[in-house]
């Protein structure tokens, strides 16, 4: 790649080959690449400190985009991604048309939600569970654990002294640990200095440290402008807004824990927000794609800019191709004899193809019948009735190969027939024989469904669509090719980021970095809008929450064994395996 590099500077001149967006894009990646070589050989003989190490970490995550330069060197995606980019300056003016909406909703939301999205929580398997606030319940007890003070419920240290506070609405102060301390020996400042100092809670929030719980912040909340337009950008996808809305619905106020149903009307800021913040901007977003498009296409003639000449030329020859319904028609028909010229005419009959797209229709509705667990009469019945069908299909594909001979396999949907046809008498026999079941079986039910594919060829609108579907495949590949890339880099750089990240929430074994398989479907998934905001705010957790509210350990380096230093090295778990061998 350097070589590559040098060749064009030296061919086009520094200026020229810079000037160039995508040469651009392959010099930073050369760049980034020696640089990351250079620092990693200067630094293999000392020990790197953290911000070193942290610097070297993040230049070879710049590696990552390498696979983009595949878009200039592949001109169908190179055609997606200059059209995307002409786009930008419209959807520039969306995103300040957007965010003041945004701004306008959140600082609403900040001024009626301030501090009232917290709740009580209990830790409980190294989960969190919700725990509701016993307003007359026993006091805490304080129990030293490493040196610090931390409230536990009485039943859980017996001997230990009870926690007072005198009168009851007095603060409670507690730090980032959830360790108690009186409150004149620790300062009470605001939310921001956590966890360096204390913070007061009173009312419900004290009564829930005192019963051993975890007064918490809820992921999506209105305590400042930009965590308000974060939320808002949040449920702007349709994800968990209802959650949202319930929440601001029974928020009851600072330092009260949530009760049902306590402002009803905070419903209707959230639908007012879901009409204008979702549902408008995005169909605004899409017609402003739309009309860039357009605009362009005018400009190219009449050409779509989503294809390259070569994909517009074969949408145009592939245009015409489907205009015709047969090509090889049977010529010279006098020199036919006169029973293959009546098997011909009955084929090509408007009341033979009606009689076989009822057939069609009615196998596969018969088909859709089946239920669990089987009736044995109903069973009967539908073996019986799937045998008359494959009869007549067998019989359409017979009167097809005599009229036409070898011109009926010149066409493709005939082939599909006969496979079709063929399989269904071949699981018939089969199934008299007692060896029908399982797999075999089922295959033969799938390929009778996609018989339905047929009455494309009978039907005038479903041909239409199905002709702009057929057309909009080069479209539609170069779009999914510039998709696949892109997840493949967010892949890469997640298994860089969150590899190492303890599971929690939505971050599971279903839904994981751990590995690149596991990254790209975890992608894929979040690409549906599929839980997306759970496995973002599980992968935001800090190790102050998995210590200081789960009490969970973390280890920030690996440690690695003369033991599991082979099999680490073999699977290419270690960044630089000779520096670590020295």
């Amino acid at each position: 790649f350097t070589f590559e590099m040098l060749v064009k500077v030296v061919a086009m001149g520094g200026v020229r080959y810079i000037k160039d967006p995508w040469n651009f894009l392959d010099a930073a990646v050369v760049l980034t690449s020696i640089l990351d070589i250079v620092v990693s050989e200067s630094s293999s003989e000392q020990v790197l400190d953290a911000t070193t190490l942290s610097a070297i970490k993040a230049v070879r995550m710049c590696r990552a985009i390498r696979p983009l330069r595949l878009i200039n060197r592949n001109p169908n995606m190179k055609v997606v991604v200059d059209t995307l980019l002409l786009s930008l300056p419209a959807l520039s003016i969306f995103v300040m048309v957007a965010t003041l909406f945004f701004l306008l909703f959140g600082l609403f939301a900040v001024s009626n939600l301030k501090g009232r999205f917290h709740d009580c929580y209990m830790v409980e398997g190294g989960e969190l569970v919700r725990h509701v606030v016993n307003r007359t319940g026993e006091r805490a007890c304080v129990a030293l654990v490493d040196g610090l003070q931390v409230l536990q419920p009485c039943a859980a240290c017996p001997g230990c002294p009870v926690f007072l506070r005198d009168p009851a609405a007095d603060p409670i102060c507690l730090d980032g640990a959830y360790a108690a301390r009186p409150c004149g020996d620790c300062p009470v400042v605001s939310r921001e200095d956590w966890p360096a100092a204390c913070y007061d809670w009173m009312d419900d929030a004290a009564l829930c440290l005192e019963q051993g719980g975890k007064w918490l912040v809820l992921d999506q909340n209105f305590d400042s402008v930009g965590q308000a337009m974060l939320a808002l950008f949040e449920i702007s996808t349709t994800e968990g807004w209802v959650d949202v809305m319930y929440a601001s619905v029974d928020a009851k106020g600072e330092n009260k824990q949530p009760e049902r149903d306590t402002n009803r009307y905070m419903s209707l800021f959230f639908v007012l927000f879901m009409l204008v913040g979702s549902l408008f901007m995005v169909n605004l977003c899409i017609g402003v794609l739309v009309d860039t498009f357009n605009t362009e296409k005018l400009a190219r003639d009449g050409k779509s800019r989503l294809m390259s000449e070569t994909q517009a030329q074969w949408a145009k020859t592939r245009r015409i191709f489907m205009r015709r319904r047969l090509f090889f028609r049977l010529t010279h028909l006098s020199r036919i004899p006169k029973r293959r010229r009546k098997a011909h005419a009955v084929i090509t009959g408007k009341v033979f193809e009606r009689f076989i797209a009822m057939c069609i229709v009615l196998n596969t509705g018969l088909m859709a019948t089946t239920t669990f667990p089987p009736l044995e009469s109903y069973d009967k019945f539908v073996s019986v009735a799937s045998y008359v069908f494959t009869v007549i299909f067998s019989v359409e594909a017979m009167l097809k190969i005599y009229a036409t001979r070898s011109n009926y396999f010149l066409d493709s949907w005939n082939n599909f027939d006969l496979f079709v046809v063929v399989c269904s008498v071949a699981g018939i026999f089969l199934s008299l024989g007692g060896y029908g079941g399982g797999r075999f079986k089922v295959t033969i039910s799938v390929l009778r469904i996609a018989r339905l594919l047929r009455l494309v060829r009978f039907s005038r609108g479903l041909r239409r669509i199905f002709t702009a579907f057929v057309l909009c495949i080069p479209k539609l590949a170069n779009v999914s090719g510039v998709l696949l890339l892109l997840l493949f880099v967010f892949a890469v750089l997640g298994v860089q980021l969150f590899a190492k990240i303890r599971f929690y929430g939505a971050h599971d074994e279903l839904a994981n970095f751990r590995n690149f398989g596991s990254a790209l479907l975890t992608l894929v998934r979040s690409c549906t809008g599929e839980g997306w905001n759970f496995i973002m705010h599980a992968l935001g957790k800090d190790e102050a929450f998995f210590t200081g509210v789960l009490g969970v350990h973390c280890d920030r380096d690996m440690v690695v064994s003369e033991s599991t230093w082979p099999d680490l090295k073999a699977a290419g778990r270690i960044d630089n395996p000779q520096r670590s061998e020295e």
